[in-house]
């Protein structure tokens, strides 16, 4: 197993929200295979693109005019299913129908198979329905043999292989996400870069989608930090999902099967106004205290803050992780996050894969992920200057603002470069004046 050497910091809670929540964007998914150049836009996954509801149901549109005018195109029938999903605009059975006509004019449709699948997915929750998950790998399995350089069904895969305890197959769909491209080096650099933020052993809490798949494919393809547990709290609330993602890493579970069940029995008995992901998750931080909190416990900076207001304890950033400490959090809304700025500044000069954070190569656009991405950079690096102005660090102060300013600049993000430009002013006042024409591109 490789793992790399570590070290730390922290940062402001207040600043730390500019960087949450930021994974929340787009991977560089090939395209859906039974798109034409006479389509409309493919409407990409959530994971892959986010765009405003109104421009989904303008979308919607588009597909359904195309529908009628192209009535046997099976795909047109899953776009318009998609779109209208996201625009919020058609009842579940409405979309269920649309995605019934596709597989009725092709069953040999992998888009149709695909969504077919998700729909298995989603219906098979709890262990009773296990046979309509089996249904759903079949049918994903299908649209792969299909279109086999499709990467969009392996992450589904992924998830019904857990939730069915297929951990061998579950870990050969996670490569196969790195082998089909469907991420940019700059999110799966960026997956690397949390995995080694974490200590030996971890457990890192994360969103779902881009700040999990990338970390896990990474493990599972070139064996990186597999003692670390990446647990998607949006699985955390099936059963099969909360017994079954620790067998998947090197090291033992924090709970065993049969506490889970019992925790899940009480909590299904009496609900109240927390979900199982939650109970759960504050379970295994009680269990990590109990134990001399011997296993490091982190949110990814993405989690929501549902989650992270729910943790009765104070955090501590660590290279791209927050850090469960052993200390109550404080009662202030505006208290600082405590911050270990020597194992973050050291992770990011020695650690780190930053290559791809400058890639003339990469889609930097608007809504790219690789553009977003930069701002999580950013605001470590921000916090860490902050720290070092307090300790009259200049030095370091001009390092770290140069460094969060140019990853900025060259990612478009002009503005927050100049926020940051003007702080730097306001705790340096001697330094010498940025010249960005090097790094501001767009």
């Amino acid at each position: 197993m490789l793992r790399v050497e570590k070290v730390v910091v922290s940062v402001y809670r207040g600043f730390l929200l500019w960087g949450a929540s930021i994974l929340f964007a787009s991977a560089s998914i090939a395209q859906t295979p039974s798109m034409t150049k006479d389509m409309p836009p493919e409407i990409k996954s959530w994971r892959d693109e986010f765009l405003p509801q109104d421009r989904y149901a303008e979308l919607a549109d588009e597909w359904r005019a195309y529908s009628t005018t192209h009535p046997e195109s099976a795909v047109a029938r899953v776009q318009l299913a998609r779109a209208l999903r996201y625009a919020r605009t058609a009842s579940p059975e409405e979309i269920d129908a649309l995605i019934d006509t596709a597989y009725e004019i092709d069953p040999r449709c992998p888009e149709a198979l695909a969504e077919l699948s998700y729909r298995a997915y989603v219906m098979g929750w709890g262990e009773e329905f296990l046979d309509q998950l089996e249904v759903g790998r079949r049918q994903s399995l299908e649209a792969i043999e299909i279109a086999p350089n499709w990467a969009y069904p392996y992450f589904g895969l992924w998830n019904m292989c857990v939730l069915l305890g297929r951990h061998d197959e579950a870990k050969r769909h996670l490569e196969a996400i790195l082998d089909k491209g469907a991420y940019p080096a700059t999110i799966v650099d960026f997956g690397y870069n949390l995995l080694v933020s974490a200590r030996p052993n971890a457990i890192v809490f994360t969103n779902g989608d881009n700040d999990t798949y990338p970390s896990l494919a990474v493990q599972a393809k070139h064996g990186i930090c597999r003692d670390v547990a990446i647990v998607n709290l949006s699985l955390l609330n099936r059963l099969e999902y909360a017994t079954q993602v620790w067998k998947a890493r090197d090291g033992s579970a924090p709970m065993s099967d049969d506490e889970i069940r019992t925790l899940y029995s009480r909590w299904e008995a009496d609900p109240g106004e927390m979900s199982f992901a939650k109970v759960l998750m504050l379970a295994i931080l009680d269990q990590s205290k109990k134990d001399g909190w011997e296993t490091p416990i982190y949110f990814a900076s993405t989690v929501s803050p549902q989650y992270l207001e729910v943790c009765p304890y104070a955090l501590r950033i660590e290279g791209l992780l927050l850090r469960v400490t052993r200390d109550p959090k404080p009662d202030e809304d505006d208290a600082e996050t405590a911050i270990d700025s020597d194992r973050t500044l050291t992770l990011y000069r020695t650690a780190f894969r930053m290559d791809s954070a400058t890639d003339l190569s990469s889609n930097w656009g608007p809504r790219s992920p690789a553009r977003r991405l930069m701002q999580n950079y950013a605001a470590i690096l921000r916090s860490v200057a902050s720290e070092a102005a307090r300790k009259g660090n200049l030095e370091e102060v001009r390092y770290t603002l140069g460094e969060a300013i140019r990853l900025l600049d060259f990612s478009g993000e002009s503005e927050m470069a100049s926020s940051l430009a003007k702080y730097w002013k306001e705790v340096d006042p001697d330094a010498p004046p940025v010249d960005r024409r090097s790094t501001k591109f767009r």
